[in-house]
């Protein structure tokens, strides 16, 4: 009887040392994601878009943690409205791009509750979406030429805030697949080069 309660009371400690090493919390983002083209000179440029998500950190030792994330993220971008010769066609036009994105980060603790983050990001586009605001009134496009997988790298750099539960971090997302084919760029492939800065809050 001895050895079973001695050995529940070691399984109930080593679970409440696991708890207490990992960390649950939500976040909310906003990004400029921008566009590189591989090939030739993309019709897209950048724009601001809103982000949210759940993150789950798991701290190994008091100067490093591993942090997993699934997060939603709108990687829209902004067609440039001009004809070949630069005249402007007097049209408002976005794209919105909405991904489920799942970062691995590492997280290097620094001094004053700074931290270095660095990771793969596997991203699925759910949905895209073309709006153009022409002279005579108004459409929208849905994107069936687009990939529905992305992939990258991302690093950036996070602050826990003294004495509470909130966390902010910046970081850059730097695309490594194509996500599409810039349809007036004779075969010009665009991936994302994304700033992301959120505020998050741990349980």
């Amino acid at each position: 009887m001895k050895k079973l309660l001695f050995s529940i009371a070691l399984c109930l400690g080593f679970a409440n040392a696991n708890a207490q090493d990992l960390d649950f919390g939500v976040r909310v983002a906003t990004n400029f994601n921008n566009i590189a083209s591989q090939g030739g000179k993309s019709s897209e440029r950048g724009r601001f878009g809103e982000g949210a998500g759940l993150f789950a950190t798991y701290n190994l030792s008091e100067a490093f943690a591993v942090q997993v994330e699934a997060n939603y993220n709108n990687l829209g971008t902004m067609p440039y409205t001009t004809d070949p010769s630069g005249a402007d066609l007097n049209q408002s036009a976005k794209t919105n791009l909405y991904y489920v994105q799942v970062p691995l980060l590492a997280k290097i603790s620094l001094v004053g509750g700074l931290n270095l983050q660095v990771g793969p990001q596997a991203g699925y586009l759910f949905e895209g979406t073309a709006y153009a605001t022409p002279v005579d009134g108004s459409a929208q496009t849905d994107l069936t030429t687009l990939e529905e997988f992305d992939y990258g790298v991302v690093g950036g750099i996070g602050y826990n805030v003294p004495n509470s539960q909130i966390t902010l971090d910046a970081r850059y997302y730097h695309g490594l697949s194509p996500f599409t084919t810039s349809p007036g760029d004779d075969g010009v492939e665009l991936q994302h080069r994304n700033i992301n800065l959120s505020v998050g809050y741990k349980f």
